[in-house]
C-alpha cells in the first residue's frame, strides 16, 4: 500500500521544483492549523513548515493532536493520516474545467459612496458591496496592500466601509486562500466571497473537489458562496522577472470563478466582467437591480482580443509545462 504523501512530498514535488503559485491553501487546510504548523514565508512568498511556532511546542501539539507522530525536538511531523496539503494542490493534478456560461460585459460603478471614495477596481468593489448588501455572503476575503511597502495583508471585509478600505490590494503577491481559514476560525462565518488570481481560483476548486467527506479542506471551501477571479498575467519579482510558479500558468482570467474582473479590452474608467456560472450571474445581476454597477455587453473585437491573450496565455503556459516535465526525465 502507498504511503500517504505530506508536506515533505509536496515540497519536493510542487515548492522545490519551482510550481508552486504561492495560493496558500495548503497552510489554510493543514490539520495543525491552529499551531501554526505551516505558514507563507514573508520573503519568498512560498509555503514553509514551521514558521510561527511560539505559541505551541512541539510536546504541546502532540498532546492537542493526538494523530501526530512523535516529535524528535521542537521539529513537528504531519499527522498519520493527513495529506490533505498535497492531495488538495492544483500544482499536483490540476482540477476538471466544467463548461461556463462565459458572457462579456463592460461595466462601470454606479455606486455614490465608492465612487466619492475614488477607490481602485471600483466594479469589483460594488459587486463585492453588492453581495453584503444582499446578505449573499456574510464576509470577504481580500487583500489590502500594507503601509510601507511590506507584503498585502489577506483580510476579512464584512461592511461596505472595509471593502473601500482595502480596496486596490496587489492579490497577485497575497495568499488569498489563507482568508478561508481566517473567516471561519478567527470570525466564524459561514457564507463568505472567495477574491484572487486564476491561479488561487484554481487552488480552491481542488480543495471543494479533493476535500469533500474529509477535513478541513471540504470544511473550508464549502463556506464559500462567491468566487470572483481578478485577471492576472503572472508576478514579477523585484528583479522583473515572473516568478516561476506562474510561468506555468495557463489562465488568465479566472475560468475557475464565478465572476472575473479585469481592465483588458474595457474603455477607460470600466471594467470587463466574464460571467462563468449562474451562481455569478445571479450576483452579477443583483448588483445591477440595486444601482451598485451599470453594463452593457463588451464589444465582439474586444471579446476576441480578450480570447486571444487568454489563448496566448495558455499556449505559453502549457509550453513551459512541458519543457519541464522533458527536463526532468532527462
Amino acid at each position: 500500500m502507498e504511503k500517504r504523501k505530506e508536506f515533505s512530498d509536496l515540497k519536493r514535488d510542487v515548492i522545490d521544483a519551482g510550481t508552486c503559485s504561492s495560493c496558500g491553501g495548503c497552510v489554510a487546510i493543514c490539520r495543525l492549523l491552529d499551531l501554526d504548523f505551516l505558514s507563507m514565508d514573508p520573503v519568498s512568498g512560498l509555503p514553509i513548515l514551521g514558521g510561527n511556532q511560539s505559541s505551541a511546542t512541539a510536546n504541546e501539539a502532540c498532546t492537542t493532536a493526538p494523530l501526530v507522530r512523535a516529535a524528535m525536538g521542537d521539529e513537528l511531523q504531519c499527522p498519520i493520516d493527513c495529506g490533505y496539503c498535497y492531495y488538495q494542490c492544483p500544482r499536483v493534478e490540476k482540477p476538471e474545467l466544467q463548461e461556463g456560461l462565459e458572457e462579456y460585459y463592460e461595466v462601470v460603478n454606479s455606486d455614490e459612496e465608492i465612487t466619492a471614495a475614488g477607490v481602485a477596481e471600483d466594479v469589483l468593489t460594488s459587486l463585492l458591496a453588492s453581495a453584503l448588501a444582499d446578505a449573499l455572503v456574510e464576509g470577504v476575503v481580500t487583500v489590502a496592500d500594507a503601509d510601507g511597502g511590506a507584503q498585502p495583508e489577506v483580510r476579512i471585509a464584512m461592511y461596505k466601509g472595509a471593502l473601500i478600505e482595502h480596496a486596490g490590494g496587489n492579490y497577485g503577491a497575497a495568499a488569498a486562500m489563507t482568508g478561508l481559514a481566517d473567516a471561519i476560525v478567527k470570525y466564524g462565518l459561514w457564507s463568505v466571497a472567495l477574491v484572487g488570481t486564476p491561479c488561487q481560483m484554481e487552488a480552491y476548486e481542488k480543495m471543494l473537489t479533493v476535500g469533500r467527506e474529509t477535513h478541513n479542506a471540504h470544511n473550508f471551501s464549502s463556506v464559500v458562496r462567491l468566487r470572483i477571479a481578478v485577471f492576472c498575467d503572472g508576478v514579477f519579482t523585484n528583479k522583473g522577472e515572473k516568478r516561476e510558479g506562474c510561468k506555468i500558468c495557463d489562465d488568465l482570467t479566472g475560468q475557475f470563478a464565478d465572476l472575473s474582473v479585469g481592465s483588458f479590452g474595457a474603455a477607460g474608467g470600466a471594467s470587463v466582467v466574464i460571467v462563468h456560472t449562474d451562481v455569478g450571474k445571479e450576483a452579477f445581476e443583483s448588483a445591477q437591480h440595486w444601482g451598485f454597477i451599470e453594463a452593457k455587453p463588451l464589444d465582439r473585437s474586444a471579446v476576441a482580443a480578450l480570447r486571444q491573450k487568454q489563448a496566448e496565455k495558455r499556449e505559453a503556459g502549457l509550453k513551459e509545462q512541458v519543457r519541464r516535465a522533458h527536463s526532468a526525465v532527462q
